[in-house]
């Protein structure tokens, strides 16, 4: 992908996805996000929703929910783990808003993955 195709804000979403993924582990907030943007929070703001039509907070869940789905389908870790790892307040929460995202669970992600391991086994 080619910067100079992108618009300023695919751009931006670009940078603040890269942020996101680097600090994964951290509880970011749309004011830390914006602010390492170098943008105010109201533009942030209207960037997520022209871009994605969503918040700055649903843009940096999609990001994590997105990152944690390849962690569940590496086997890296239990779902509170996971949780955790990602900065989720809850693994319930997270549970939620991965249903949400996904339209299945952690667990039924894991289980899907695990019962196509055992199907397909690597010779």
């Amino acid at each position: 992908m080619q910067d100079a195709a992108l618009s300023e804000n695919q751009v931006l979403l670009q940078k603040a996805t890269d942020y996101i993924q680097a600090n994964s582990h951290e509880m970011i907030n749309s004011e830390q996000l914006a602010r390492h943007l170098a943008v105010s929070l109201r533009k942030l703001q209207r960037i997520t929703r022209e871009e994605i039509n969503s918040t700055p907070t649903g843009f940096i869940y999609l990001v994590k929910l997105n990152l944690a789905a390849g962690y569940i389908k590496e086997a890296r870790g239990n779902i509170a783990e996971t949780a955790y790892h990602f900065g989720f307040s809850s693994p319930s929460y997270f549970s939620r808003m991965f249903k949400e995202h996904f339209g299945i669970t952690p667990m039924e992600m894991k289980k899907s993955v695990s019962d196509s391991e055992t199907d397909n086994p690597a010779l």
